[in-house]
């Protein structure tokens, strides 16, 4: 009976030793993939890779009253009445609606129209460092210099995008 026993512990060591080394790798695999892939780590559920994505985002914050999560979503660049505007717009208890999807424009920028009964804006998407972000905020009936390209067709949204120039 010993004899029998011998090989079916040394399987079981065999067995347990095969599944600690598969583990380690699998750890390994995780740590060097969280340092060389930017972001891996570290990205949240809100992870806003395109303008649509973005756009969606931010606007789901400002409905849901939370101008930290919006905030978050401001470039590092913008200006303080973006801050003022955020905060203005996630206290609102009208309902915001992002109305269709964000327009390019020739820079490379995009702009989102986000609107309620009180008043629209218009948020500047900005790429930067692959990261999207809101870059200024800026209500639709501000006036700016004409001749931005937009696809929307409407010149109150084409010259505030224009205005942050």
């Amino acid at each position: 009976m010993a004899n029998g026993e011998a090989p079916a512990l040394r399987q079981g060591r065999l067995m347990l030793w095969l599944a600690v080394a598969t583990a380690l790798a699998a750890v390994a695999a995780l740590v060097v993939t969280g340092f060389f892939v930017p972001g891996f780590l570290l990205a949240d559920g809100d992870s806003d890779t395109t303008p649509e994505t973005l756009a969606m985002s931010f606007t789901r914050a400002l409905k849901e009253h939370d101008p930290e999560r919006a905030e978050a979503m401001l470039c590092e660049s913008a200006a303080t009445p973006a801050h003022q505007t955020v905060i203005t717009l996630a206290g609102r208890t009208t309902p915001l609606t992002l109305a269709g999807v964000p327009q390019r424009l020739d820079d490379g920028t995009y702009v989102a129209a986000i609107s309620s009964p009180e008043s629209s804006h218009d948020a500047v998407l900005a790429d930067q460092t692959h990261r999207w972000c809101v870059a200024d905020l800026l209500p639709v009936s501000q006036q700016a210099v004409p001749g931005s390209a937009t696809s929307t067709g409407t010149g109150a949204r084409e010259d505030s995008a224009t205005a942050r120039r």
